[in-house]
């Protein structure tokens, strides 16, 4: 095959990664008659291997650029010491996300290698907050988070751990912007990092505990809802404290990184 052949295949692929072999083959022909298998086989020589693509979500032009502008504000001078991370997060009994196995031919069906799935598991909505020092809260949330329901979380759950001078993060859901939920900040003085930029889930590093205590509470098999909660409750206290440290650690190479993909999503 022609070196100006295999460039051209490369070339195709790199333009439009999400080109199968058989798109790369189409856009070819006629001037080059190839096999996809041939094509593939180029690709991967070069380092072009087919993978998952990684899941992000879409942001828009408007929220890119507020949170460029946020990262450049807060990268000039911050504290997150005085900050205190928190979220809601819904955990659920079962996953049907996907699952890699290494099966012989011809056993694609044998129980051994099944990945069983259930239409809906139990859940359960949880909410938390954490604090660079390794102080943390985790609590089940029996109904829908509206203003009430949250102005309750914070009151029952946040103000014997919440210290002067720190500042609560949240996101911009509803129930957390609310002429409510303000009102109450206002009253009861309870401090709030303003200004928290839309669609950035990359910049609240409490995410981050969510993924990990949602793997090993899975690891743990729960049968029922209160296993659940149970298990959640364990895994969430027994995340070391240095792991928290670091994630806080980490909040400037965020900004940075959010800077330099000009607002779009990041490796965190």
């Amino acid at each position: 095959m022609k070196i100006r052949d295999k460039r051209a295949i490369i070339r195709i692929s790199k333009k439009h990664p999400k080109f199968t072999s058989t798109d790369i083959k189409k856009e070819l022909e006629p001037m080059i008659q190839i096999s996809t298998s041939l094509i593939r086989k180029i690709l991967i020589k070069v380092g072009l291997r087919a993978k998952i693509a990684a899941q992000k979500p879409l942001i828009s032009d408007k929220n890119r650029q507020k949170r460029v502008a946020w990262c450049r504000e807060k990268l000039q001078g911050e504290n997150w010491e005085t900050v205190v991370f928190s979220d809601e997060t819904l955990i659920q009994m079962h996953s049907n996300g996907r699952v890699l196995v290494r099966r012989p031919e011809g056993k694609k069906f044998d129980p051994k290698y099944l990945q069983n799935t259930v239409k809906m598991g139990k859940k359960l909505m949880l909410w938390g907050f954490i604090k660079k020092d390794g102080t943390r809260g985790l609590f089940r949330v029996e109904k829908s988070i509206n203003s009430d329901e949250y102005i309750k979380i914070l009151e029952k759950n946040l103000f014997n751990s919440i210290y002067l001078g720190e500042r609560l993060q949240q996101d911009n859901a509803p129930a957390h912007n609310s002429e409510k939920t303000w009102t109450f900040f206002n009253e009861s003085g309870l401090n709030v990092l303003e200004n928290w930029p839309p669609q950035s889930p990359d910049l609240n590093i409490i995410e981050n505990i969510w993924s990990i205590l949602k793997r090993k509470v899975m690891a743990r098999n729960p049968k029922t809802i209160e296993n659940l909660w149970q298990f959640s409750y364990e895994e969430f206290h027994r995340i070391p404290n240095e792991k928290i440290e670091r994630l806080y650690d980490s909040i400037p190479r965020r900004l940075r990184a959010v800077i330099i993909s000009k607002g779009g999503p990041t490796k965190y």
